[in-house]
């Protein structure tokens, strides 16, 4: 059994909730799930990104932090 995901609200736009009505009911799923999926993408996807600039720049020799 999954653990409940914790609630968040969000002030968005009417034109932008307009549009994700739109779009709900085009994918035929309720708002707040096309929500989910969008931001889950969103916010995993730019993470993943940073992580990979991270790792690249700690190749390069250049850190985040120096200590000297």
């Amino acid at each position: 059994m999954a653990l409940p995901k914790p609630d968040l609200h969000i002030r968005i736009s009417s034109e932008c909730k307009a549009l994700l009505s739109l779009l709900a009911e085009a994918e035929q799923v309720p708002v707040s799930t096309l929500v989910e999926h969008i931001v889950e993408q969103a916010v995993l996807g730019r993470g993943h990104a940073l992580k990979v600039a991270a790792r690249s720049l700690a190749r390069m020799g250049i850190a985040g932090k120096d200590w000297d």
